[in-house]
Formats: C-alpha cells, structure tokens, sequence
C-alpha cells in the first residue's frame, strides 16, 4: 500500500477546500522528501490546469497520482450528475469524462463523491436515483477502454444525502456491474454514520479500490487511534494494493502531512 495525501490543482478556489494548496510543484517535492509515495490531485476543471507542468513536477520527485479527486466541481462549479436541469446533467458528465481522460494520462483513478449530486426538494427520489444509475454506467463505460478506474464514494450527511453508507454504495456498485467502476471510503464518512473502518472495509471486500483517511475533525490520524490500526488490519486481510490517502484540513499541511506518515509507517511496516 502506499501512502497518498491530497493536492489541489491551481484551478481550484482554495478557499476552504480539504489538502494542500498553493505551488503544486513546491508541494509534490515536500511530500516526496517526507516518504509519500504518492498524491490525490483535486481538480476543479482539467483544461484550466498546466498538464505538462504538473507532470514535469512529478517526474521531478517520482511521485504516482493515485486518484483524481472531483470533490470540488459541484461546490464551486455548481454541476452534478443528478442536477433536475438536464443540461446541468450533461455538462457534469462532459467534466467526468474530462477527468476520466485526466486520469487515463497517470493510470489513476477518478472518485465520484459529491458529483453526483443530491436528493432535491420536488424531485422524487427515484428519479435522482435514475438519473444517477444512468450517469455512472454511462461514464463507467467510458472509463473502461481508456484504463480508467471510477470509484464511487459514500458520503455522510449534511454533505450529500444519498449513497450514505458502505452498504449502500454496494447497491449501487452492483446496479452498475461494470468492472470499471468500484468503492473507495473514507473514514471520517465512515465515523460520522456510525461505520466502524475496518469493518466497513472487509465489507467492501474486493470492490475496494481507494481509500481516505482523517483524524478527528479531518485533522491528522492519530497513530494511537483504534479505528486507524483496525483499517490497516482489514486492507491487510482482504489484500487492498490502493492507496490510503490524506484528505486533511490544516492550518500547517506541513506539519499535518509529517504526522500523517508518522502515524501509518509502523503500522505498514
């Protein structure tokens, strides 16, 4: 397993936003001196960023992108996959495929967390559910001939208020049945509705493809924490090879990002 934390690109608003901000390239080169083997890059929209200059950047420290994150493209673009506007519906798809395309360049990953959008006041909730199911197996579809995994996350409310739980996620992983589309989780999600991780991960089971960590408050893990040597432990037994990706907020990523590794080189070691 390597260990990943996240990164935002320089066409996302910082404000606000969970990772690093600022110079990607000053960044990459810190995390790389700390022992990271690898970065989530969050990614607004993909024609807005300097491809050649990122990856230039990455081959300078030999660091791999392990996912593109999409997690800011509804707050700060304002498109979902399940937006009642089908415009909106397909513009949100057009930037998912945008990032697929991102993604197929590093052989990464592309997360579907807060993209999908939610349940909406007049829309009855079957539809949204439609809308949903069509968008993933669409872009699914799409994902697969360019080697491109999507993994679908599970979000706890107020953030989203659909696809909620470990258990729900599955359903929808098998509605889709595309080979090109998996689970990823993140522990404070997990924490929030009452999953416990490494139980929420040996649940997951073979349909797991990345993973996000947090401490309390998405603040540092703690190497100390229970919940964090039970994650561990479960991607261990059920042979997890994905990442385990830092989606912190700090005032210092410095700082968090080198008690992030401190906390998980003993217990990858």
């Amino acid at each position: 397993m390597r260990v990943a934390y996240m990164v935002n690109t320089p066409d996302v608003d910082p404000r606000g936003v969970l990772g690093m901000t600022g110079d990607v390239a000053e960044n990459l080169g810190l995390l790389a001196d700390l022992g990271f083997g690898a970065v989530e890059l969050q990614v607004r929209d993909p024609s807005g960023i300097d491809r050649p200059a990122i990856e230039r950047a990455l081959d300078a420290v030999g660091l791999a992108v392990c996912c593109v994150c999409t997690g800011e493209v509804l707050p700060q673009d304002g498109l979902s996959l399940t937006d009642p506007n089908p415009v909106v519906r397909d513009l949100a798809l057009a930037r998912l495929r945008d990032m697929i395309d991102l993604a197929s360049t590093w052989g990464c990953c592309v997360n579907i967390g807060r993209l999908r959008g939610q349940y909406v006041a007049g829309v009855p909730e079957r539809e949204t559910r439609t809308w949903g199911l069509e968008a993933f197996t669409r872009a699914a579809d799409y994902a697969e001939p360019r080697g491109v995994t999507l993994v679908l996350e599970p979000i706890a409310p107020p953030f989203c208020n659909w696809i909620n739980t470990t258990h729900e996620g599955i359903s929808m992983y098998l509605k889709v049945a595309r080979a090109s589309l998996r689970l990823m989780l993140d522990t404070a999600h997990l924490e929030a509705v009452g999953e416990e991780p490494g139980h929420a991960v040996e649940t997951a089971a073979h349909r797991l493809a990345h993973v996000h960590i947090a401490g309390r408050d998405r603040q540092a893990p703690d190497a100390d924490s229970p919940s964090l040597r039970s994650l561990v432990s479960a991607t261990r037994a059920i042979g997890y090879t994905g990442a385990l990706s830092a989606e912190l907020r700090a005032q210092d990523h410095r700082e968090a990002a080198r008690r992030t590794m401190e906390a998980l080189l003993p217990l990858l070691s």
